[in-house]
């Protein structure tokens, strides 16, 4: 007896897991009949394109941290400033050799 009671209380727990989840999702998309089951479907395509923007998000923080904390510096001290502008003339010159339009 004990194994039939134990499948039908997770029974009734799925039915009622069920049926919060329909309450939040006519929450969510402003359903108010109750005869309405909403099923929520993942889109391939909607995904990647979250997972990739997220990902280009990420990066641009990042590139964003790491060049601010080297203005900073620049900032702060007179060598590392000096430095990073000969650095950067450097590589504008090894740009205007290497690219011919510029």
């Amino acid at each position: 007896m004990p194994k039939f009671k134990g499948e039908l209380v997770k029974q009734v727990k799925e039915e009622n897991e069920k049926q919060k989840e329909q309450l939040q999702l006519k929450e969510k998309y402003g359903v108010k009949q109750e005869d309405v089951v909403i099923i929520e479907k993942n889109h391939f395509i909607k995904f990647f394109v979250m997972t990739l923007a997220r990902i280009i998000r990420t990066a641009a923080s990042i590139l964003i941290f790491f060049l601010s904390v080297t203005g900073l510096a620049a900032l702060i001290y007179p060598v590392s400033r000096m430095e990073l502008i000969r650095q950067g003339w450097n590589i504008y010159y090894e740009l205007t050799d290497f690219l011919p339009f510029l």
